[in-house]
């Protein structure tokens, strides 16, 4: 990898989770029907738009762990590129940008799963903080590209599921 080559950096946030009284834990809770649809929803816009991940770093919660599963599954993606990191439940930004400096190294398109509000924060800081890209040195328009999904100075894609579900 030269250090021309620019990161990419995709952030979701978990599918539509289970709110019933048998689980006692938060993290226990699972997807629930919409949500199971939503992640296979997502894996086959992902692969759509050529957005095949190296490396896929989800929180250990089963929601997390399901719709990263889900997402390798409907892109035929080999298991063992799924890296569980329980810094991931409950991160703030901070602690999301350590997760993300462990595991860059060799990656160029890193999916990372996990939980509001810490990847809503996590977008907003990467969206403020315009990094130049390696080979133009220009900085783009934040605010408008990684809005609609576009290509952005840190290579930053989001997208709502519900948007694409």
């Amino acid at each position: 990898m030269t250090s021309e080559q620019n990161h990419q950096l995709l952030i979701m946030r978990h599918a539509k989770s289970d709110w019933g009284a048998e689980y006692a834990q938060d993290f226990d809770r699972p997807l629930n029907p919409r949500g199971i649809k939503s992640a296979k929803a997502m894996a086959k816009w992902l692969r759509n738009k050529g957005l095949t991940p190296d490396l896929i770093v989800s929180s250990p919660a089963r929601r997390a762990e399901q719709t990263a599963t889900l997402v390798l599954k409907g892109m035929n993606l080999d298991p063992a590129m799924i890296t569980r990191d329980e810094r991931i439940y409950e991160a703030r930004p901070g602690d999301l940008l350590k997760v993300i400096d462990t595991y860059r190294e060799g990656v160029l398109r890193m999916l990372l799963v996990g939980h509001n509000p810490g990847l809503d924060s996590l977008v907003q800081y990467l969206s403020k903080h315009q990094p130049q890209t390696a080979l133009s040195g220009k900085t783009h328009d934040h605010s408008r590209d990684c809005r609609t999904g576009l290509r952005c100075g840190y290579d930053l894609y989001t997208r709502r599921i519900r948007d694409i579900g």
